[in-house]
């Protein structure tokens, strides 16, 4: 369900056809929490050591390879802290239970093997690694991301941080407006899509467009999904912790930042969002509603993207076509 929902949300398909460098940054969002889930999910001193170390590893790396992408990567890294924190105050509580019972402090001898290596190695020892997997290695990526720019003639090392205060400056105090932009709190309500390409000199009556929003099945779903979701996680649901805590991450920076920003920033929040709909699917198979249910809602969002088709992939059609499909008044395209 979850790459059902992914494959034809609109968005998606538009921001990955038109190459926007949002795609790499989704994925590699993706792919820094699902390994930080692995290890979230994982008891570390039973996987063992360096096991344990591989997804912290990887999140890590793809971390790095996001942050390189582009700056708004960087706003899951707190989230990726709070994840591993959390793991470790579970991990330290199963330690404490076994190292006293009952209160009782139990001698080596009958404690499990793990608890005497769990302090020095499991805590201490996994912390520093962390810092080798997501300060050194990721800031290792990013600068290496300015090779093609160094192999310019004239380029120098130093000009590497002259771009870093020249990008904060440049986004910390642009005051331009755009006809597009929209505000964070409207984006998944899909209030202003944002509108990529017009056909010219096409054939009297006909229109050829590519604009960027969500699938309605999927976004205007994914409200109340979300909602059901941030229950879950008050609940102590492991699954839905990740999400809830992944998606605010991710989108509380956006409520900050008072430059112009467009709908297409929601992109990278919007898997977490899908996740949300999956975990009502499931809670409602659970339920025992019938699957008959679950294809008609899938049945839908493919459906719309069908029928939004023409709208997102600048295909030739009648521009009455695409005057009905401006569903919301704000809707220009």
């Amino acid at each position: 369900c979850s790459a059902f929902l992914m494959m034809f949300d609109l968005m998606h398909f538009a921001q990955t056809r038109i190459a926007t460098i949002d795609s790499y940054t989704t994925l590699f969002v993706i792919l820094m929490y699902y390994f930080m889930a692995d290890y979230y999910l994982q008891k570390s001193y039973k996987a063992g050591f360096y096991s344990s170390l591989k997804p912290l590893f990887l999140s890590g790396l793809f971390f790095g390879f996001g942050a390189a992408t582009k700056w708004s990567a960087i706003y899951g890294a707190p989230g990726l802290a709070v994840l591993f924190f959390m793991a470790k105050y579970n991990e330290y509580q199963d330690y404490l239970r076994a190292r006293y019972g009952k209160g009782k402090k139990r001698s080596n001898a009958s404690a499990p093997e793990w608890v005497k290596e769990f302090m020095p190695v499991y805590m201490q020892k996994t912390m520093l690694y962390c810092v080798l997997f997501f300060i050194i290695i990721p800031g290792v990526i990013y600068i290496l991301s300015y090779i093609p720019y160094l192999l310019v003639p004239g380029m120098k090392f130093t000009d590497i941080f002259e771009y870093q205060k020249s990008m904060y400056h440049y986004h910390s105090t642009l005051d331009a407006t755009h006809s597009f932009q929209s505000a964070w709190w409207t984006w998944p309500f899909m209030i202003k899509p944002i509108w990529y390409y017009t056909g010219k000199d096409l054939p009297a009556g006909m229109a050829s467009t590519i604009a960027s929003f969500g699938n309605p099945a999927v976004w205007w779903a994914g409200i109340p999904a979300l909602i059901a979701g941030f229950k879950a996680f008050l609940k102590k649901n492991k699954a839905m912790t990740i999400v809830v805590i992944a998606f605010i991450c991710l989108y509380l920076p956006w409520v900050l930042i008072s430059r112009s920003a467009f709908i297409y920033h929601f992109f990278p929040m919007v898997p977490f969002l899908i996740l949300a709909v999956v975990y009502c699917i499931k809670t409602f198979i659970d339920r025992g509603m019938s699957k008959r249910y679950i294809y008609g809602y899938l049945g839908l969002v493919l459906l719309l993207f069908i029928l939004f088709y023409p709208a997102v992939s600048g295909l030739i059609v009648p521009e009455g076509y695409i005057t009905f499909l401006r569903w919301l008044p704000t809707w220009i395209f």
